[in-house]
């Protein structure tokens, strides 16, 4: 059990997990948080692997603490080819202080926008264990044929929402009482592993649907959509797949998470981490956006238009719905 020292006494903790790789873009996020007026939770980084000139740079509202990951995750990333920290999620329970009843877990690639996180803190979790976004694949294609197929590889049934795992809200003891980390480590080092998502594939796996769904601004995975994603004025904007906006020499991100990370991230030493856009590809890029709004006027993109209505059903960003439904 990792103790937290005082004057940490706070009932919710704001937690990510990174390691020397992806440090940086951890450190941003965490001081974004921290930033956050009358905010309602703690904020941890769990370093693996870090030094302690790496560690030392945190903001003092930030705790900083080493994290050892569980040896099964351990295993598994190791035969996945996959960094230790996608796994360490599944293991707050055991490691955070008892004095979280609410966890929210965030991802390290991500921006974090105007919206209160601590609003999170209040929801009603309907007595369920998680409180998650329904993944970005599922809203867009979600009946089709190869993903109902996965879905059936994880023993779910069509109807049972499937989450993205790179943002979770633990309602800590119902989790503890139904041992969802414990669930998940031993699925993943059973044998039965059949995801293609790491514990992203255990967790659905596990909860079966029975999980409360929030609204996508609280784990917005469409970056690269520079209008919807700036009508829509995400909490918290996840930078999934390859595609990250401190790498983007395809410009495929809005400008501003790039200027955001690096007004943070300079002054705590990390002046090479957020690179330039090539300027050719700068202009082309932006051709190439002038003519998707002018599609959009038209009312050709389908895509845009399908994660729009989505979003527009939850009324209010702390609505919910139950994991288990038609999309």
């Amino acid at each position: 059990m990792i103790e937290l020292h005082e004057p940490h006494r706070r009932s919710n903790a704001v937690v990510l997990i990174a390691d020397r790789g992806y440090w940086p873009a951890a450190l941003f996020a965490a001081h974004k948080l921290a930033r956050e007026p009358d905010r309602t939770f703690d904020i941890i980084l769990l370093a693996i692997g870090c030094s302690a000139d790496e560690r030392a740079v945190a903001d003092t509202r930030i705790e900083v603490l080493d994290f050892e990951l569980d040896a099964r995750a351990k295993q598994t990333s190791a035969a996945k080819g996959r960094s230790v920290a996608v796994f360490g999620r599944l293991s707050l329970d055991e490691v955070l202080d008892d004095r979280y009843d609410k966890i929210l877990y965030i991802d390290a690639d991500v921006w974090i926008g105007d919206r209160s996180v601590s609003d999170l803190f209040h929801l009603d979790f309907q007595g369920r264990a998680v409180a998650a976004v329904r993944d970005a694949a599922e809203i867009v294609r979600g009946n089709a044929g190869d993903w109902l197929a996965y879905k059936r590889q994880l023993g779910l049934h069509a109807n049972a929402g499937y989450f993205n795992s790179g943002m979770l809200l633990i309602n800590r003891p119902a989790y503890r009482q139904r041992r969802i980390g414990e669930q998940c480590l031993d699925y993943l080092s059973s044998g039965k592993y059949r995801g293609n998502f790491n514990d992203q594939s255990a967790l659905n796996a596990v909860l079966a649907g029975d999980w409360v769904e929030l609204s996508p601004v609280w784990n917005w995975m469409y970056a690269t959509r520079w209008e919807l994603t700036r009508r829509v004025a995400p909490a918290i904007v996840h930078f999934i797949g390859p595609s990250k906006p401190w790498a983007d020499r395809k410009s495929r991100h809005d400008p501003r998470f790039r200027a955001d990370m690096k007004r943070v991230l300079e002054p705590l030493g990390y002046q090479e981490f957020v690179r330039d856009v090539p300027a050719l590809q700068a202009a082309r890029r932006s051709v190439a956006r002038l003519g998707h709004r002018l599609a959009r006027n038209l009312n050709l993109d389908s895509r845009d238009r399908k994660i729009r209505e989505y979003v527009e059903r939850f009324n209010h960003p702390l609505t919910v719905r139950s994991g288990v439904g038609e999309l």
